[in-house]
């Protein structure tokens, strides 16, 4: 086996060679996971890399192949700075095929570990997907738990049902509700209101045994988004509907896609205020935007969506409208020093040849 060095990666200051091999690792590993992506182009990566927000405290490792321009896995800790989840660390360990099963793993968590520890993280949080089984085994292995599993979806647009499309558009009293759209950025007359949007459509989502709180997105953090958002190229639409009487807003949805990838729209959050739902308005939102998208941008050829098994709601208005269940993700959880102690009782199977600075 290669010698491996474990180093921080510098997000906005990595060379060319760094970005280079980060962009191969992340299209082997989401290759993996999607095997009709595209693969991910150095420009892409480098976007990625230089816009997280800066609410969000982030840090990276790579496990650097010695004398190669190659990353042989790749290790992330982030967390959001608000004061409602401060005992959570999201983390994420990335390995190449080649390279598994060789403790390459066990020493990049040790990293992740290290830093959960030094930030008061007592709570370690990570996600799988079921077309990638390694990093499943690999969460059970250092006893993790699952949280929330999740379905994920995708609707063809070739095959919609258009006369559902226009009968969930219809029957409503124009009097009652109204429905618009914003594209792009959030007017800044009614940020306030799209913060409470989000905040609805958040914390009354599922979190079935995640040990996580409710958490608020602020207006400025909203906006913060935005940029990072504009700033990679990915554009979005809103839909929105407001009670004419009270001028409330009552419930939206939104998209996103990457003029990268035309063909693919990713649907980006669905919500109705509880005092408002029984009314169809999550089924006018989810048409509306369906019936546009068709209308608007003929490269785009699907949706994809991801929602809990739990959330059944949202999963009958999605199988409704012609959704079909393409995946099946998990995030799961683990106590911090429940992870370091799996690695104390493993120390003694550490692999030669690996290396950490």
């Amino acid at each position: 086996m290669s010698n491996i060095s474990i180093l921080e990666l510098d997000h906005n200051n990595a060379t060319d060679a760094e970005y280079e091999a980060f962009a191969t690792l992340s299209s082997q590993v989401r290759l993996e996971e999607s095997p009709d992506a595209s693969p991910i182009t150095v420009k892409d990566a480098k976007a990625e890399l230089q816009n997280f927000p800066e609410s969000l405290f982030i840090k990276s490792w790579v496990g650097w192949i010695d004398d190669t321009p190659r990353f042989a896995s790749n290790g992330v800790v982030w967390f959001d700075h608000d004061d409602e989840n401060t005992h959570a660390i999201n983390f994420l360990v990335r390995t190449i095929p080649a390279y598994r099963r060789q403790g390459l793993g066990r020493k990049m968590l040790q990293v992740l570990v290290n830093s959960a520890r030094e930030n008061g993280r007592t709570l370690m949080i990570a996600s799988t997907n079921a077309r990638e089984t390694a990093g499943e085994e690999f969460l059970k292995r250092i006893g993790a738990e699952r949280g929330i599993e999740k379905r994920g979806s995708e609707l063809s647009l070739a095959d919609i049902d258009t006369s559902l499309i226009e009968r969930w558009q219809s029957g409503f009293d124009d009097s009652e509700f109204a429905l618009g759209f914003w594209d792009g950025t959030y007017p800044d007359e009614h940020i306030e209101a799209v913060a409470e949007l989000t905040d609805m459509t958040n914390n009354t989502a599922p979190r079935d045994n995640l040990s996580l709180n409710d958490f608020h997105k602020s207006p400025a953090r909203l906006r913060e988004e935005e940029g990072d958002m504009l700033r990679t190229g990915t554009q979005r639409w809103t839909a929105y509907i407001v009670n004419r009487e009270t001028g409330r807003f009552a419930g939206f949805t939104q998209v996103l896609w990457n003029p990268n990838a035309p063909d693919m729209v990713v649907q980006d959050g669905t919500g109705v205020f509880p005092q408002f739902r029984g009314k169809g308005l999550g089924r006018w939102l989810k048409a509306a935007m369906v019936d546009r998208i068709v209308r608007e941008r003929p490269e785009a050829k699907s949706v994809s969506s991801s929602n809990a098994y739990s959330n059944a709601a949202m999963l009958r208005i999605n199988d409704e409208l012609g959704f079909k269940p393409n995946n099946s993700m998990c995030t799961w959880q683990v106590e911090t020093e429940k992870a370091a102690a799996y690695l104390a009782e493993s120390e003694q199977q550490d692999t030669p040849g690996l290396l950490t600075e």
